[in-house]
């Protein structure tokens, strides 16, 4: 059974209550539904941006915007579709979110498949990997080195499976905690 070991600090106490005020505060403040609609869609973008920048995309913020609205943008096909399927699979996560009390492997495979549908092979889109991977830095002079072997194909779907009965139980553990925890170790 996955138990995951952490320290709750003063400091992380101080920003939990600090959190929780705020949700409070938003909570019962009236938003307007074309406000609200307005917040999500920037988030979705910043999200969209900042995550598929860190995967290598190129696009600046203001294009993942236009792709976000529907509209047409000048770019490298690969570039668009992963930022378009990156923001599929946010509006998928929401409706997850909305209908399901808990969270599976399927849900996982399922925003895996909508994240790299067009970009890898389709067989192995929505699937857990059966061979090796390597994490490469690119040093300065083009020069590689290894930087991280994940752990063997064959051990990814038991972790995964003991990542989310953890989830699933964890309700005791504050949301943004339990969120981080999960974060981290998937």
């Amino acid at each position: 059974m996955f138990e995951p070991r952490y320290t709750i600090t003063n400091q992380i106490a101080n920003r939990l209550s600090q959190i929780a005020e705020i949700k409070a505060m938003v909570g019962h403040s009236t938003l307007l539904p074309t406000r609200e609609a307005f917040l999500r869609q920037a988030a979705a973008v910043k999200m969209a941006h900042t995550s598929t920048s860190i995967e290598g995309n190129r696009l600046e913020e203001y294009q993942v915007k236009q792709l976000a609205e529907g509209k047409t943008i000048r770019a490298e096909e690969d570039q668009i579709r992963e930022v378009k399927n990156y923001l599929l699979a946010l509006r998928g996560i929401d409706n997850l979110a909305d209908t399901k009390k808990k969270f599976g492997t399927e849900d996982i495979l399922f925003i895996h498949k909508t994240v790299t549908s067009g970009l890898v092979e389709p067989e192995k889109a929505g699937k857990f990997r059966s061979t090796p991977v390597y994490i490469i830095n690119t040093l300065p002079k083009g020069n590689e080195e290894l930087a991280y072997t994940p752990l063997r194909s064959g051990e990814v779907l038991d972790l995964i499976k003991n990542l989310l009965d953890w989830l699933n139980k964890s309700s005791q553990i504050h949301p943004v905690i339990r969120g981080g925890l999960f974060h981290y170790h998937f």
